[in-house]
């Protein structure tokens, strides 16, 4: 009996041991090809939910290891303190922290190698696929939305930046509501709904949301065109953007046409500096007037994520069409006007 009871316990030691090193993981982050250019590593940090929970200062032949335990799969994000030129800086990528080896894939946009970053990963892959044949992808995503409500690896879907141009708002806030409540409750899905929240407020059929920039000791307001009894055009660009550039010649086009009396277009300089924004008005030749130096002011008003961004509003100062790009422009100003 106590030579049986010496095997039972140690085979009891064994089953614990191997519980407890399901437990275990390892991010292996590569980051060769950066120190080889320059890159001096200061630190490396994994944060789940916000808190710190393991940090290494080490490479070993150009690879961050970070090691520890989970009890369950949490959503972590990953963050390496460097120095360049001189300059510290960091960058990072969001991972789901689960039991296994994980590693991130060539770009650093996604981790691979444990079951659910392998799925967030297997999915945006598809996507990738999809696009390029010019097909839709939104039944893809809600697909994965479905079945992976209950788990992480849809905050890394959700959350993903490439969402808000993959899908409207509307569904995407669908989306939202169908994860579980303890999903939901994480800090990144928060900070979507509330980005959900604002752009459904400014959403076609709201009223304007006025804001201000400060340029040269003058300040404007978006009410200081919008809401004056005229339909008008505004334009949130950047200078150093391409596609913004690429749709001022269609706008000049249009105020051209139909700029008077109940017709108008503002541009609004956004994310860019004075000097380069009133460069590129010269280069480009626009002739309608703009708020300079709005910076972050009518984006966070609009909940604007990339530019331009062309919205048309009503002389109520009633938004009435955004998104609007090409010859849906004159279109849409066309329809408002009665021509």
């Amino acid at each position: 009996m106590k030579k049986l009871s010496t095997v039972a316990l140690a085979i009891a030691a064994l089953v614990f041991a191997a519980c407890e090193k399901e437990k275990s993981f390892t991010i292996d982050w590569d980051l060769g090809l950066a120190t080889e250019n320059g890159l001096e590593v200061d630190s490396v940090v994994l944060a789940i939910d916000g808190a710190t929970a393991v940090s290494t200062s080490e490479l070993k032949n150009g690879h961050a290891i970070l090691k520890g335990d989970i009890d369950e799969p949490a959503l972590g994000t990953v963050t390496v303190y460097f120095t360049y030129n001189g300059q510290p800086n960091s960058t990072g990528f969001d991972v789901v922290v689960e039991p296994g080896k994980i590693t991130t894939d060539e770009e650093l946009n996604f981790a691979r190698g444990t079951a659910l970053n392998d799925a967030a990963l297997g999915l945006f892959e598809q996507i990738d696929s999809l696009m390029q044949a010019n097909k839709d992808c939104t039944q893809l995503i809600c697909d994965y939305v479905e079945a992976h409500k209950n788990d992480v690896s849809v905050i890394l879907v959700l959350t993903h930046p490439a969402m808000t141009s993959l899908l409207d708002y509307s569904e995407l806030s669908a989306l939202f509501d169908k994860t579980a409540d303890a999903i939901r409750q994480n800090s990144k899905m928060q900070a979507l709904k509330e980005k959900l929240d604002l752009i459904a407020s400014t959403a076609p059929g709201n009223m304007f949301v006025d804001f201000e920039a400060e340029y040269d000791g003058k300040v404007q307001h978006l009410s200081d065109y919008v809401g004056k009894g005229k339909y008008v055009l505004v334009d949130f660009w950047a200078s150093w953007c391409g596609p913004c550039r690429n749709e001022i010649p269609n706008i000049i086009e249009v105020y051209n046409k139909y700029n008077g009396n109940n017709f108008t277009v503002i541009g609004v300089a956004t994310w860019d500096k004075p000097e380069d924004t009133l460069r590129a008005i010269g280069e480009l030749g626009i002739p309608y007037p703009q708020i300079m130096n709005a910076q972050y002011a009518g984006s966070t008003a609009y909940g604007i994520e990339g530019i331009p961004e062309i919205i048309l509003f009503g002389p109520d100062g009633t938004i009435l069409k955004r998104g609007l790009r090409g010859d849906d422009i004159e279109k849409a100003v066309k329809a408002c006007l009665g021509l």
